[in-house]
């Protein structure tokens, strides 16, 4: 290899390393932000309050929850539509290649000995996720057949895995103008989505506050006077406040400052199981359908 392949090489390098930091920088700082603060307003609006202080100070925990939920997709479309990505990859890969060899005849003796390497480890790679893919597969098959989770959120959650491989896909082997028109088609699918599937958006908001152990979960608290009040079902917790589902659907308050302890617990069953509405005495403990308590914390 000559000193011009050499500055060739190292140019092509430079410009790919330039265009992946200009996406991952939209994306860390104007992608990741945008989406958490929507989908997080959306989440209050669709149960009915609105938390100024969880805005202002919960930074970093909502980003920790939405990328919490991300990740959810994530798992989704790496195990589902993984094998995709990765033909789509050696493919483009080889292509590349081919055409670089094809530049540079006075290489063509290394061609054969670099695609016997693609070709290993194509197949190694591919059935990995040849692999991993069969077995998500079934596992969704398997649900649908024992008809133990809600259609509608399958298909809403298998929707979105697709358009976020798709968008690794394109992040992997797309030029610069692709990625960025990946990226707003994905935007643009957070926006619209809650909007025509609210209760499925929510329910894939609740993964994140749920993992924490901060929403979709039943509360009992002790106030400062050491009573314990009824259980609730836990909304939100946020630096200064716990939201709790009251009577009739309403939404009550609760002053972290008057709060000496609370307990967390978690519901029976996945993916929502909401606390038992049944009409109960003044005064009378709602009884729920939880598993033993799991945690405790102590409010400030």
């Amino acid at each position: 290899m000559n000193n011009i392949d050499i500055a060739k090489y190292i140019r092509a390098l430079t410009g790919i390393m330039l265009s992946r930091g200009f996406i991952l920088g939209v994306s860390t700082f104007i992608a990741v932000p945008f989406s958490t603060f929507y989908l997080f307003l959306f989440y209050m609006g669709k149960n009915g309050f609105f938390s100024y202080d969880f805005l202002l100070h919960g930074l970093f925990a909502m980003k920790l929850f939405f990328l919490t939920s991300l990740g959810a997709l994530a798992v989704g479309a790496i195990g589902l539509f993984g094998i995709l990505i990765v033909i789509a990859y050696f493919y483009c890969n080889k292509k590349r290649k081919e055409n670089l060899q094809s530049d540079n005849r006075e290489h063509a003796s290394d061609k054969h000995h670099a695609d016997k390497l693609t070709a290993v480890e194509v197949w190694i790679v591919c059935g990995g996720a040849g692999l991993l893919a069969l077995v998500m597969w079934v596992s969704v098959l398997f649900s649908i057949c024992s008809k133990s989770v809600d259609l509608l959120w399958l298909f809403f959650y298998l929707g979105l895995s697709a358009a976020v491989a798709v968008h690794l896909g394109v992040a992997l082997i797309g030029k610069v103008k692709h990625q960025l028109m990946s990226l707003a088609t994905l935007l643009f699918l957070v926006i619209i989505l809650p909007l025509m599937f609210p209760d499925k958006a929510e329910q894939l908001m609740k993964i994140g506050l749920r993992a924490f152990g901060v929403a979709d979960k039943a509360i009992v608290v002790t106030n400062l006077g050491g009573r314990q009040l009824d259980a609730k079902k836990l909304l939100l917790i946020s630096p200064e406040n716990i939201y709790v589902k009251g009577r009739e659907d309403s939404v009550e308050t609760i002053r972290m400052a008057s709060v000496q302890s609370y307990r967390v617990l978690s519901l029976s069953s996945w993916p929502e199981q909401q606390v038992d509405k049944r009409e109960q005495k003044e005064g009378e403990p709602v009884p729920l359908t939880a598993a033993p308590e799991v945690v405790e914390k102590t409010g400030g």
